[in-house]
C-alpha cells in the first residue's frame, strides 16, 4: 500500500480503459482517481497530473488543517449536498485551499472540508 503500489495500479486501470476514454482523448469524458488517505500521497498525486487525470483523495487532518477549521468564516460554510442531490442534514463544506499551505501539491490542487456533527453513539 505505497505510492508505488497506486501508481502502478492506476497505470493499469487506465490501459484496460477502451481507447477512446483514455486520458488525452479527444471527447473523451475525462477521468477522475478517487482514494481513501492512504493514497493522498504527493507521489501519486504527481502521477495523476502527469496521467492528465483529476483526483480526489481524503486526507488525514494534520495540525495545520485542524487549526484553520475554526478560523473559517461561518458564512463559506455552506451544506453538503448527497449524492441524491439532497442536503446532508448537520454537514458542511468549504474550500479551504487559501488558508491552508498546500504548495507542496500538484499546481491546482485544492482543498476542500467537510464537517458533519458525530453520529448518534459516536465517541
Amino acid at each position: 500500500n505505497t505510492a508505488a503500489d497506486h501508481i502502478t495500479v492506476i497505470d493499469q486501470a487506465i490501459e484496460a480503459l477502451p481507447a477512446h476514454v483514455r486520458p488525452g482523448a479527444e471527447r473523451g469524458p475525462g477521468v477522475l482517481v478517487r482514494s481513501d488517505s492512504a493514497g493522498a500521497s504527493h507521489a501519486f498525486a504527481d502521477h495523476c497530473r502527469e496521467l492528465g487525470v483529476e483526483f480526489s483523495f481524503g486526507y488525514f487532518i494534520t495540525q495545520p488543517v485542524q487549526k484553520v477549521v475554526d478560523q473559517i468564516p461561518a458564512q463559506l460554510w455552506q451544506a453538503a449536498i448527497n449524492t441524491d442531490a439532497n442536503v446532508r442534514d448537520g454537514a458542511w463544506v468549504v474550500d479551504a485551499t487559501d488558508y491552508v499551505n498546500i504548495s507542496s501539491w500538484p499546481t491546482g490542487t485544492r482543498l476542500i472540508l467537510r464537517k458533519e456533527r458525530p453520529h448518534p453513539g459516536a465517541q
